[in-house]
């Protein structure tokens, strides 16, 4: 019997050690997780950003009358 408490003690005390250190490796790897997405989203719109600035930049140039505007 004086095992069986042993052992459940021994448990409770690595539940109790354990359990806030698997929740801020689980809250850091979610902050990871999020600051890629976030990184590779403003990364995304970046390039579309600058194809579509390429993209106008080549249509003014082709009309040859600047992105000013023409008459």
């Amino acid at each position: 019997m004086p095992m069986i408490v042993s052992v459940l003690m021994t448990v409770i005390v690595y539940m109790v050690a354990l359990v806030p250190v698997v929740v801020l490796a689980s809250i850091g790897v979610n902050r990871r997780l999020s600051f890629r997405m976030n990184v590779c989203r403003g990364r995304g719109m970046g390039v579309l950003m600058g194809l579509h600035v390429w993209l106008t930049f080549q249509e003014c140039h082709r009309r040859r009358m600047g992105c000013r505007g023409g008459p």
